[in-house]
This record gives C-alpha cells, structure tokens and sequence, in this order.
C-alpha cells in the first residue's frame, strides 16, 4: 500500500482544525495537527511532511515562528490561510484566503503537484 503524503494543520481553533483535517483525510492524506511553534519542531523532526497548512486563528508572531521551525527542520512549503487581510508569512510561502473548509483542497493541490 503506497503511503499517503502527510499534512501538518497549525491551528490555535481545534473545531477549525478538526474540519480541515476531515476534509484533507477524505482526500486521502494522513493529516497531523500542531498548535504552537514546538509542536511544529517535533512534528518535523519525527515525520516525512509534505506541506504545513497555517491557519487563520495562529497569531502573526506564531505564525512567523512556525515558518521559521518548518524552514529549519523539514523545508517544505507552507500554506497560509487567511481571512482578508494581508497575508503574515515571509517567502517562500503560498497563501490562499479559504472562507469554506472544502475550498481547502482548491489551494493545497497545486502546490503539492508542483513538489512532484
């Protein structure tokens, strides 16, 4: 059985962060949730993620954190979500305003397929 690409959700909301982890698992990805920037850094360091998925509920300065342990320890794209406003992250990072849960795998998608 091929093994699935795994997702890291960085929420400080957990309805918000069970909802996305329903709708990513649906699709197929096995989905690990994380609330701090220290979680982050285990997280990393234990798993072969994929992508790190930030939402809108993580304060800028954690969520600046958060890009700086991925950028340390495991190197891979970070989406932001964000709720109209500018977006908090520093480059290389993508970003997506993602007002509805299923719109999620719209965003998350394309930049897997361009990890391929």
């Amino acid at each position: 059985m091929p093994q699935r690409d795994k997702i890291l959700v960085v929420s400080r909301n957990p309805r918000l962060a069970q909802v996305r982890r329903r709708v990513l698992e649906k699709a197929g990805f096995e989905v690990l949730a994380a609330a701090d920037s220290q979680t982050v850094r285990t997280t990393c360091a234990k798993n072969n993620l994929r992508l790190v998925v930030v939402g809108y509920s993580v304060l800028p300065a954690d969520k600046r954190r958060v890009w700086a342990e991925v950028r340390q320890h495991c190197d891979i794209p970070v989406l932001e979500l964000h709720e109209k406003s500018e977006p908090e992250l520093m480059a290389p990072a993508f970003f997506c305003e993602c007002p509805v849960p299923e719109d999620l795998l719209e965003d998350v998608m394309p930049v897997l397929e361009r990890l391929h």
